[in-house]
Parts: structure tokens; C-alpha cells; sequence
């Protein structure tokens, strides 16, 4: 075989040699375009942190463990940020390796701060458990004037009520006080008979004794506002409000009139017609002697208008074989709650 030709059959058989290795180069290079970056260090892998990087994350509940949305995240130093989503998690990425404080603040909560370490291609995890506080929804200051037919005739009071919420739930709320300018702070109770879901209610009765002065104008235009502490010591106050009207006279019962003696259940309740120009609505109340010195509300009817000079009980009242003591009052109403009422009159039922 001459020279030349020889040459050609060598290099025909390496090319065959060498030819399953170019396939299989070509195989790998087509699956690995499909294969899936995830490689923090692959600078073509969707979560490359870069060289030296990591990230910060975690959830943010409040007390009960609720999510907080719309936390917002800062790390400090770097002063990168994130906030919350609806399930309460964050992610702060592209974060330097090194020791980071991170600080988790929301509206109407405690600020918190962690310190947590990022190393490279690492998550550090930071849960916060922020603490809320408490919120006063409504508080309000009204006058009573009660007559009592007696020596003196009548008296004033002062009630003062809050309705309060927690995010973090009733036990957290540690203590509800009144404040009034001039007088010391008073301690207000929960009510639970007027609770409501997540709304707490409570009150406090200040009676003339605890007046500056024997008179109720002492305690006109005075400045009263309420505090709620939760029991990590974090306090809100209400708004200031003022007792801005007081009655100077009272509803009269006329029938049935002081232990006067009737057949029927479903009496007729009758009344002077109250001429002060304050009156904004009238409130008629029948209580049932239960024994032992104890009356129990039996009927009432709410918001009678102010000319309303009678209202008759109906369903009829509870009665037993014989007698029944029985009394009613009255009670009117301004605009702003402060109330007027008057002597309690017995009558007895007979059947």
C-alpha cells in the first residue's frame, strides 16, 4: 500500500474511535440545558446570592400568634428591608455574610430586635413574636342625677366607661384606670355581662364623696381620660372628654302610684311629662321583688320620645298565686348620655 494511503485509514479510524465521545459531549451539554440552576453559587442559578452572601428570613406573628402583614423588616448595618405578606413571612436577600441586628416594626405594636449571623449561601432565620397594644374604641363620660325622694332629695354621679381590644386577647390587658384632673387615678372593672368578642368593656361610678367639692359643678369641664396597660407595661390613652351637661330636675311616675294595689299584668305606666329642653329620650324600667331584699328587672322599654307621657307593659308581667311586689322608674336622656332619673315607686299586683 503506498505511503498516502496508509495515512488516510489512520486517521478514518481514530475519527470512528473518537466519534460515541462527541455524542455523548453533545448529550450532556443538551441535558444540562435543561437541568435546574439551583446552586447558590452558580451565578446562572436563580437564587445566586453572590459570593459572601446570604439571606434573612422568618414569620412575624403577634402574641396569639396571629401573622402581622405589612410588618416592615430592617437589618441594620446594610439598611436592607422587607415587609411581611399575608401569611406574616419575609425574606431579606443579596445580604453580606456577617452579624446583622434585625428590627421588626408595625403599627399599633412593640418594636422588636434580633441579632442573628448570615453566613455564605445561608438563610438565618429570625421569627418575631410582637407584642400589641391595646386599643381604647370608646370612652365616655356622663352625668346621673338620681332622686331618691329623701333628705337630701337627690345625688349625682359620675360614670365613666371604656370599651377596650386587644390583638394579643384579654388576658393581656393588665389594668384600665381613670384618670381625673385634679383627683387621683381610680381602677375601672370588667364587666364581662357586657363583653363582646374581642371588645372588653369596663367602668367605674364616681359618687359625690369623691367629688372635689360637695357640688357637681365641681367636676364640670374637668379633664377625664382612661389608660389601658397590657402586661408587658405598654400603655395607650383615650382621648380627654369633659362632663358637658348635668340635669337639675327629674321624671315623675303618676300611676300606679306609691304602693298602690292593681289587678292586671299588663298595667299602664303613667308619667308627668318631663318640660327640661335637654331631653333627647326616655327609659322605663319595672323591677320584680325576688326576695331577700332583691329586685330583678322584669320589663323595660328603651328610647320612649321625650313628649311620651305613658307606655303600657306588655307581654305581661310574672305574678304567682296571691301578691307581687313590683316598682318602676324612669329615666331621661340628653344627646350626650347624661341621664336623669327618678324615685323608684312600689305597687303590688294581686290575682
Amino acid at each position: 500500500m503506498r505511503p498516502n494511503a496508509e495515512k488516510k485509514v489512520q486517521k478514518l479510524s481514530q475519527l470512528r474511535l473518537r466519534f460515541p465521545e462527541v455524542i455523548l459531549a453533545a448529550l450532556c451539554l443538551l441535558c444540562a440545558c435543561n437541568a435546574p440552576r439551583d446552586n447558590p453559587h452558580d451565578p446562572a442559578g436563580s437564587n445566586y446570592v453572590g459570593p459572601g452572601k446570604g439571606s434573612i428570613g422568618g414569620k412575624v406573628t403577634n402574641l396569639a400568634n396571629h401573622p402581622i402583614v405589612s410588618a416592615f423588616l430592617l437589618i441594620i448595618p446594610g439598611y436592607h428591608g422587607a415587609v411581611t405578606d399575608d401569611m406574616g413571612n419575609y425574606l431579606i436577600e443579596e445580604v453580606e455574610a456577617g452579624n446583622y441586628q434585625v428590627i421588626c416594626s408595625s403599627t399599633g405594636f412593640d418594636q422588636d430586635t434580633i441579632t442573628t449571623s448570615v453566613a455564605s449561601g445561608v438563610r438565618a432565620e429570625a421569627d418575631f413574636r410582637l407584642d400589641a397594644f391595646p386599643i381604647v374604641q370608646v370612652f365616655q363620660v356622663t352625668s346621673r342625677l338620681n332622686y331618691i325622694g329623701a333628705i337630701p332629695p337627690y345625688y349625682y354621679t359620675v360614670y365613666a366607661r371604656a370599651r377596650v381590644t386587644d390583638p394579643d386577647g384579654f388576658n393581656d390587658i393588665a389594668t384600665v384606670l381613670l384618670h381625673v384632673d385634679g383627683l387621683n387615678d381610680q381602677p375601672m372593672s370588667f364587666n364581662p355581662d357586657s363583653s363582646s368578642g374581642l371588645n372588653l368593656f369596663y367602668s367605674v361610678v364616681m359618687t359625690e364623696e369623691q367629688f372635689p367639692s360637695p357640688f357637681v359643678d365641681s367636676i364640670r369641664f374637668k379633664d377625664f381620660s382612661c389608660s389601658v396597660t397590657d402586661t408587658s407595661g405598654n400603655s395607650v390613652y383615650s382621648a380627654v372628654e369633659e362632663v358637658l351637661h348635668v340635669f337639675e330636675t327629674w321624671p315623675t311616675p303618676l300611676s300606679p302610684s306609691y304602693l298602690q294595689i292593681i289587678s292586671t299584668l299588663t298595667p299602664v305606666l303613667q308619667w308627668q311629662l318631663f318640660t327640661d329642653g335637654f331631653a333627647n329620650s326616655i327609659d322605663v324600667y319595672v323591677y320584680r321583688d325576688v326576695g331577700s331584699g332583691n329586685w330583678q328587672l322584669a320589663w323595660q322599654q328603651k328610647g320612649l320620645a321625650p313628649t311620651d307621657t305613658s307606655a303600657t307593659v306588655n307581654p305581661p308581667l310574672p305574678a304567682i298565686s296571691g301578691y307581687t311586689n313590683y316598682n318602676w322608674s324612669l329615666e331621661v336622656f340628653d344627646i350626650y348620655g347624661n341621664s336623669s332619673r327618678s324615685v323608684e315607686t312600689p305597687f303590688r299586683i294581686v290575682q
